[in-house]
């Protein structure tokens, strides 16, 4: 930053000040006389000010002016990231980031796990093989740059990447991308793609899933051991031991941590994340409950869990999972009575909540309000294609499921979901009547012949040692 603009901020301590006296000298005609390292400076300054100010949009537009100028330096883009980030300009994220990441390697240390796969995620839904999420994963691949957090996996990320890049006939780097890959949930998704099987043949013993899901068990006991300050890699280990059948292991596991929580007091909790993942451990706790067919006491948890915030916010996640519970203990009205309230959620969570509603709906032989949340699910099926079939699986429309099943395979940039989603894992011990008879619909919709013709198209079907995610 030259001279000139250093003292601008030096003799105007006030921020108002100083964007004023820049944005006379951009506007003054002589300002073209200045430099491009001046003009950079001033646009740089300007859009830093305003950004500080909380004139967000201002900044944005600034900052793509300084960042488009050969003078920019890493602030340009990190300042113009936060502010797209901020004003969920998700395009511009990606832009930035991707930039970020080509240019400046070491600044994306610097950004949370959080932000990364959120704006990676946005970068999906730009469309198959889209050139902004080509760009962006490759970026990130090749820095390398790897989660923070030791409970994040960016598996997912590189299972995309391997993806586009089988597509663009770069089989070099699709392999190396699979290679990364050690998620088991990932992994069966990797397995079930017809596309990656020259991969998964060249080496099987590398996506081996039982020796995956045994290496990561094993990687969370010590994360776990090695934080015992923390509820995150006791949440995270238990909801692996559900996974891997072990409810009983994982209550105990929980049950500990809750018993040690609650010996704390709220000066001095027993766990320095304890704002941010309690109410999580109760969501674990009722679902090792729920697998184990002790069903009214994972209500009761549930029920717990989703009265206490979630990050600051009303607990959104956890009432649509009680509603849920509710309704597969036929008690649609209790369902309803779980989300009446809930608030702001993503495009996903809508569908989540309308699910919930349809199926208590179904239930209680509302015909209209019912026909209001199957209008929603119809229009908004690529927010969340799974509520969508479990939804139509409730109502009893087999047709409407098959066709999202089949819509979702059709997809090639979507259809490893439906692939994972579809596989054999093993059952629980014991269901609701409701579940009983909604892993029956599941059942059956699985063995029609216009899904299998369409899942043997583009996948296998595989049994896993792991308990199914679905019905």
């Amino acid at each position: 930053m030259s001279d000139v603009f250093q003292r601008f901020k030096q003799n105007n301590a006030n921020a108002a000040d100083t964007l004023n006296q820049i944005q006379k000298v951009i506007s003054n005609a002589a300002f073209e006389a200045l430099t491009n390292d001046e003009q950079h400076s001033a646009y740089l300054v300007l859009g830093a000010l305003q950004y500080d100010t909380g004139d967000l949009a201002g900044a944005l537009v600034t900052l793509k002016r300084s960042s488009a100028m050969p003078e920019a330096v890493s602030v340009d883009w990190q300042v113009r990231l936060d502010a797209a980030y901020r004003l969920e300009d998700f395009d511009d994220c990606v832009l930035s980031l991707t930039k970020l990441a080509t240019a400046w390697p070491k600044e994306i240390n610097d950004i949370s796990d959080d932000t990364i796969f959120t704006i990676a995620a946005k970068a999906s839904k730009k469309g198959d093989n889209s050139p902004e999420q080509e760009a962006l994963l490759k970026a990130l691949f090749w820095i390398p740059w790897r989660p923070t957090g030791a409970f994040n996996s960016a598996d997912g990320l590189w299972l995309d990447l391997a993806r586009i890049e089988l597509g663009r006939g770069d089989s070099a780097t699709a392999q190396e991308a699979a290679e990364l890959v050690q998620h088991p949930v990932v992994l069966i998704t990797l397995r079930a793609d017809r596309r990656f099987d020259a991969i998964v043949n060249a080496d099987p013993a590398r996506y081996d899933v039982a020796k995956a899901s045994a290496s990561y068990l094993n990687r969370l006991r010590a994360a776990a051991a090695a934080a015992s300050d923390k509820l995150e890699p006791i949440n995270a280990l238990a909801e692996e031991l559900i996974a891997q059948n072990r409810s009983d292991e994982a209550l105990a596991l929980v049950d500990s941590a809750l018993a040690k929580a609650k010996q704390a007091n709220a000066k001095a909790p027993a766990f320095s994340d304890n704002d941010r993942y309690i109410n999580w451990i109760y969501n674990v706790r009722s679902d090792a409950l729920w697998r184990s067919g002790n069903f009214e006491e994972a209500l009761k948890n549930m029920a717990a869990g989703a009265t206490l915030d979630e990050r600051g916010g009303l607990n959104v996640s956890q009432a649509i999972n009680l509603a849920d519970y509710y309704n597969s203990l036929d008690r649609p009205g209790d369902a309803l009575a779980a989300v009446a309230k809930v608030g702001n959620m993503s495009d996903y969570g809508h569908m989540a909540l309308q699910e919930a509603k349809a199926c208590a709906y179904a239930q209680l032989h509302d015909a209209s309000n019912l026909a209001q949340s199957q209008t929603y699910l119809e229009n908004h099926i690529a927010d969340g294609p799974g509520p969508y079939i479990e939804a139509m699986l409730c109502i009893g429309d087999m047709d409407a499921a098959a066709r999202g099943v089949v819509m979702e395979l059709d997809q090639p940039d979507r259809r490893g979901a439906m692939l994972n989603t579809m596989q054999d894992y093993l059952d629980p011990p014991r269901r609701t009547p409701f579940d009983a008879d909604m892993h029956t619909k599941w059942s059956r919709l699985k063995s029609r012949a216009d899904i299998q013709a369409a899942v043997a198209k583009v996948g296998h079907i595989e049994k896993y040692k792991r308990s199914s995610r679905f019905y």
